[in-house]
């Protein structure tokens, strides 16, 4: 069907354009009976000659998005959609979509520059809505922030990781580093034709990892910056967005209100438009304001936003804040409600991407279904964008306004208490999530919570909780912090840590935990150093940084001895034991282990006992004492069992699968490692997973199971390449694939 619908296509234009088979042939040099072919169906078309004929034909792609693109990795890829509606009274334009259209033929990626509220946004999306069926393989939008009151303009590793999430790849899998997640994105998109939007950028540094490599694919970029970087070094495309004409200013008004209403007032509607600035973003929230009251004039509609002018200045220059835009934000913010205007100002304070109903209803002190009317009534009037459902974020302008509202309008006494409640809310839903997530984790104490705070149901629902708020976790930890809020900033980050050590989500782990360090010692607080200190060294043991690990480590053990916290002093002392034997300071470790196991249960730690008999297990199966492992592994999994403890039933169940393979018992050890393995599947755990199907790769292997072998070591290398882990290199030796390249 696919080959019909080209040819169809391709006999169309050839008519179209006065063309002979012949003529068509002798201008792409194909033969006429191959040409017949593909027109009749015979034949599919390829990629090179669907690009020939778009250029002898005049066609801007339109052939070759019919062609499915070659794909060597199409297993898991989403087709994303992601373009926000397009503008509905988008009016003129016509000379910048003109240009846009020869960028596009001519350049991979294009930069729309211009003062905040020209119309930046609404031009790439109503130009994407209109080329979007050029990009079969879909749509990517991210609003970069560069430009955000807070100063925190989204990192592009976290822009690639939702990149990643969306294209197909689980949160768990997302590489670590800056790097991996851009290799990885040209990876998935190569061969590929895709529109990527973002919007908001503030340096070229920003976008730069975002370029795809496809040549089928196009970048568009939004940015009151002009970006010189991008066109000098990487050749992209310059627009430059000025105010609109006036001309064109009433068309779009008349679009939005009501031509009928701009020639009944023709003077009134162009001092509206003169009040705007001619800027299309402010001219929109003056419609609203219009739509929303019709029987009101538009001169006196006029009248009051030159009386708003007044408290504002111009805008002054191309880097200067849109401050017409903000006059009309400061006239729509004044005719809200006071509850309405009161929940603007609050969420001017929230320093995270977006937040949810639950949030916002903890920083303004009200109910949830409160919260949620306001939330819908600053949507209904453009102050607030609902980004997905449910939750809400600011265009950066409109947070800049707002954040100046709360300053203006709010006490600093109201303004701390906002905050404090907000994080708050935040340290007792990430609490109540963990627990989900680890019932048995030991954690610092996060006190009563201020309000009601969110509850979960299970497992997947604390989970899912998590990966929406994973950003906004770290960022309120960073918020806490540089707000004084110190005590609260270290337990945010631990509120996340069951999370954390599953996801291993390894940007947002070190930039939490690292804020809360940062805090505590800022505080004088021992102890929240200490618990600081414990989450770093697991997260730089994770990642192979093992000095870091022990040195973070070693502090934590000292603090915990001098304060006389004997449950915290086992815990480190059993890290110290993990960090020392996969430094393969296995005497060391044995030491630490039995000091951590003496003192679990003199103290009667079930969790920490069962875990130093594990670890001490692990480490005796390294110096190749099998039945010592067996012995201690043995007893750990009894007590994990009695626990509930699933990750550490499947750790020790996974090690016991290595012990007998060692053994030469490979039917006991496949059992024991896929149990393991469906613990680990059913937590999310893909790492832990990662792991068993190695270890169970190697147990058939030398059982002489070429077959499931290949299968749990290729799924092994799946979740390894995705995640940047280092094993990738044994993984493709034992697969025999040393050149790196995708396996048979």
């Amino acid at each position: 069907m696919e080959n019909a619908s080209f040819g169809v296509a391709l006999r169309d234009l050839r008519r179209e354009r006065g063309l002979s088979l012949a003529s068509l042939s002798a201008l792409t040099h194909y033969s006429k009976g191959y040409l017949s072919r593909i027109e009749t169906g015979e034949r599919p078309p390829t990629p090179l000659v669907a690009r020939r004929c778009d250029e002898v034909l005049r066609a801007e792609g339109a052939l070759a998005g019919l062609v499915p693109a070659r794909r060597r990795h199409q297993d898991g890829f989403r087709r994303p959609a992601q373009l926000p509606a397009a503008p509905r009274a988008f009016a003129g334009r016509a000379a910048a979509l003109a240009e846009l259209d020869d960028a596009r033929r001519s350049h991979q990626m294009v930069v729309v520059s211009g003062p905040a509220g020209v119309g930046k946004t609404a031009t790439a999306l109503y130009w994407s809505h209109r080329a979007a069926r050029r990009f079969p393989d879909g749509c990517l939008f991210a609003d970069l922030r560069g430009f955000d009151p807070t100063g925190a303009p989204a990192e592009p590793a976290e822009v690639l990781a939702r990149f990643l999430r969306d294209l197909g790849c689980s949160p768990a899998s997302i590489p670590a580093g800056l790097e991996p997640r851009a290799a990885r994105l040209r990876t998935l998109l190569d061969g590929r034709r895709v529109l990527i939007v973002v919007d908001n950028a503030a340096t070229s540094d920003q976008v730069r990892p975002l370029i795809p490599g496809s040549p089928g694919c196009r970048l568009v970029v939004t940015s009151r910056s002009r970006l010189s970087g991008l066109v000098a070094r990487d050749g992209a495309a310059r627009l430059v967005l000025a105010p609109l004409p006036e001309y064109e200013a009433l068309t779009q008004l008349g679009e939005a209100i009501g031509d009928r209403r701009v020639a009944e007032e023709p003077e009134a509607a162009a001092e509206i438009a003169r009040r705007c600035g001619y800027l299309p973003l402010a001219l929109r929230i003056a419609a609203e304001r219009a739509q929303a009251r019709p029987s009101v004039r538009l001169a006196a509609l006029a009248t009051e936003l030159a009386v708003t002018r007044e408290r504002l200045n111009l805008l002054a220059t191309t880097e200067d804040e849109a401050t017409t835009v903000r006059s009309v934000f400061s006239w729509s913010y004044r005719a809200l409600p006071p509850d309405a205007a009161r929940m603007f100002r609050l969420l001017g304070l929230h320093r995270g991407a977006d937040l949810g109903v639950p949030a916002a209803a903890a920083l303004a002190g009200t109910g949830r279904s409160q919260a949620q009317r306001l939330l819908e009534a600053l949507a209904a009037v453009h102050l607030l964008e609902e980004a997905d459902s449910g939750r809400y974020r600011f265009h950066d302008l409109v947070r800049l306004y707002a954040a100046e509202c709360a300053e203006a309008d709010e006490s600093a006494e109201d303004r701390s208490a906002a905050v404090r409640r907000l994080l708050g809310w935040y340290l007792h839903a990430a609490d109540a999530a963990g627990r989900r997530l680890d019932p048995l984790r030991r954690r610092a104490e996060s006190g009563p919570p201020d309000e009601r705070p969110i509850t979960f149901a299970g497992y997947a629902e604390a989970l899912d909780w998590f990966d929406a708020e994973r950003a906004n976790l770290a960022a309120v930890v960073r918020h806490a912090a540089g707000t004084g809020h110190t005590v609260l900033a270290w337990r945010l980050a631990d509120a996340g840590g069951s999370y954390f050590v599953l996801r291993k989500p390894w940007a947002e782990w070190v930039s939490a935990y690292q804020a809360g360090l940062t805090a505590a010692r800022d505080g004088k607080d021992e102890v929240g150093e200490a618990w600081m200190l414990d989450g770093l060294a697991a997260v730089h043991r994770d990642l192979g940084s093992l000095d870091e690990a022990l040195e973070c480590c070693e502090q934590a053990l000292v603090i915990w001895r001098r304060v006389g916290d004997r449950a915290a002093e086992c815990a480190s002392l059993n890290d110290l034991g993990d960090i020392c034997r996969t430094f393969g300071r296995t005497a060391t470790a044995l030491v630490r282990l039995r000091e951590a196991l003496a003192l679990s249960r003199e103290i009667g730690g079930a969790r920490e006992t069962a875990t130093a008999l594990g670890r001490i297990g692990e480490t005796y199966l390294r110096i190749g004492q099998i039945d010592q492992a067996l012995r201690f592994l043995s007893d750990a999994l009894a007590v994990f069992t009695k626990l509930g403890d699933r990750n550490g039933e499947a750790r020790v169940l996974d090690t016991m699968g290595v012990a007998y393979q060692t053994l030469r018992c490979g039917d006991r050890a496949v059992d024991l490692l896929r149990a393991a393995l469906q613990v680990r599947r059913e937590l999310g755990d893909r790492h832990g997973a990662a792991t068993t199907l190695l270890h169970l790769g190697e147990v058939y292997r030398d059982v002489r199971e070429e077959a499931p072998a290949r299968v749990a070591l290729r799924e092994a290398l799946t979740i390894c390449e995705e995640s940047d882990d280092p094993r990738v290199g044994r993984l493709r030796e034992l697969l025999g694939d040393r050149r790196g390249d995708a396996l048979p």
